[in-house]
């Protein structure tokens, strides 16, 4: 089964969602009122309702980094779900 051209590795997800910030700025301003909302329009797709989204503007002033899940003891499968590769198909690298 060939891979979907929608955009399903959280990297790719992520890119997409700052361009559109960036170039939309009412997008931007739902996206920072209502992440779980504006995420869903961009990609369009109905997000679980127990998932949560934040979204933080970084500013000259202010450096955001994220602490990823530790996955350790994680079974596989469920990782591969988190990081956005789905389960049974090769994850796509860079060469």
């Amino acid at each position: 089964m060939p891979y979907s051209r929608f955009p399903t590795q959280r990297h790719n997800i992520e890119r997409r969602i700052v361009r559109r910030a960036w170039s939309d700025p009412e997008y931007k301003a739902r996206l920072l009122a209502d992440p779980k909302a504006a995420l869903a329009e961009e990609l369009g797709v109905e997000l679980p309702e127990g998932l949560r989204v934040r979204v933080v503007e970084e500013q000259p002033d202010l450096l955001c980094i994220v602490v990823p899940v530790d996955t350790s003891g994680v079974p596989e499968p469920t990782v591969q779900v988190m990081m956005g590769v789905a389960p049974g198909r090769p994850s796509r690298t860079r060469s």
